[in-house]
């Protein structure tokens, strides 16, 4: 075994003792609980193609596994499994921002910053759940400025997409945002009124002959800009929180690569003629153990960011990252719905929301692991989802 998963065994066993008190002494209180005891086949949900790839997964091997296990991992709750391989949790030092001692003081310079802005821009590292609880706190915070529009790259862009209308995102809407962090961004985006977009590359903007390279992105950044456009165009005075990915965010030309490289935001700022507050949050990680605004990096390009911010590498607890705790308590899973066998993905959704509604959590554990659910006091409905393989034959 190497010495780094090692180290997190001993870790993980270690966060277990220490947190024997966040398991409940009644197992669930102030929760209605209803258990469907009979698993789910895969094949019978609409995550069946997502689902399979943990046919092929190892957690014994996880430096083993795929960039797409590893990104399906993220999804389905094991952050903790895949930390040591993810570029995403590793820290990137960033000198602190001198007067802002706390995600509060952040959270009042992005307010105090957005005031005058038309279109803000935060990007996220899409293996971190983390990301997007502080884009939901964004989002909150601009809502009284006036902002009430919010567009995602990780919304499916087709002419025949799910309606981004309920007050749940729906397995359907994309890939990332059937991350429950994800799912409870868009129940506050609903609540606070915000109107919903996709601004995404359709299929109809790509280029009928396959590009390589800078060309590739150069089009992918195109056509979101375009988009975005259109989503400005007609709404006069509105105000809207743009949430990317990594480099999208960017507000200049990239010379760093062969060919040069405009990202979204550049591209945005040039074709609508708005000048984007931008938000980092890929570029600094770890500088200490609570949230901060970080001093603009020395790097080339720093400059192509407004803000920079730093959060605490994520720390595990029974398997989940303790950013979980702002969802509800730790709540052991259901003896009845532990594998045997195999893997199995427990789900836990409000009971009042149907089977296609993001799950307020969902997490994929394997036989005699210690996995925690987090869930606020409330009435939900629990059921596992299985392999449709044999485990002799995954």
């Amino acid at each position: 075994m190497p010495d780094r998963f090692l180290v997190r065994f001993l870790s993980t066993a270690l966060a277990v003792a220490i947190c024997a008190s966040c398991r409940s002494t009644d197992p669930f209180p102030n929760h209605d609980l209803q258990v469907t005891p009979t698993p789910v086949s895969a094949s019978q949900t609409p995550n069946a193609r997502l689902f399979a790839e943990l046919d092929a997964i190892d957690p014994a091997a996880i430096d083993e596994a795929s960039p797409l296990q590893i990104q399906v991992l993220s999804i389905l709750g094991r952050e903790d499994l895949i930390a040591d391989v993810s570029p995403d949790h590793r820290a990137k030092a960033c000198a602190p921002a001198p007067g802002v001692r706390d995600a509060d003081g952040v959270l009042d310079t992005i307010a105090a910053r957005a005031e005058g802005a038309q279109v803000v821009i935060v990007n996220e590292a899409h293996l971190r759940a983390d990301h997007r609880h502080f884009v939901e706190d964004v989002a909150t915070r601009l809502a009284p400025l006036g902002f009430t529009h919010y567009a995602a790259e990780a919304f499916v862009n087709a002419p025949d997409a799910t309606p981004l209308t309920a007050r749940h995102l729906k397995e359907e809407h994309g890939l990332y945002t059937k991350e429950p962090a994800f799912a409870a961004l868009g129940r506050t985006l609903r609540r606070l009124g915000y109107t919903l977009h996709a601004y995404e590359q359709t299929d109809a903007q790509r280029d009928a002959k396959e590009l390589s390279g800078a060309a590739r992105i150069n089009a992918r950044e195109a056509a979101q800009a375009e988009n975005l456009t259109k989503i400005l165009t007609g709404r006069t005075g509105a105000k809207i929180l743009i949430h990317a990915g990594h480099s999208h965010a960017r507000e200049s030309v990239d010379a760093s690569k062969a060919e040069e490289v405009a990202w979204m935001a550049a591209r945005l700022k040039e074709r609508a003629g708005v000048d984007p507050l931008t938000i980092n949050q890929t570029r600094c990680s770890g500088g200490a153990e609570r949230t901060l605004l970080a001093a603009h990096p020395d790097d080339p390009g720093a400059q192509d960011f407004d803000i920079y911010v730093d959060h605490p590498l994520p720390i595990f607890q029974r398997s989940r990252p303790t950013a979980m705790y702002r969802a509800g308590p730790w709540l052991d899973i259901p003896l009845e719905l532990m594998p045997e066998e195999g893997w199995a993905v427990i789900e836990a959704r409000y009971a009042d929301e149907p089977d296609d509604a993001v799950p307020v959590d969902r997490v994929v554990v394997w036989p005699r692991e210690d996995v925690a659910i987090a869930l606020a006091p409330g009435a939900y409905r629990l059921r596992a989802v299985v392999s449709d393989k044999p485990a002799a034959n995954r």
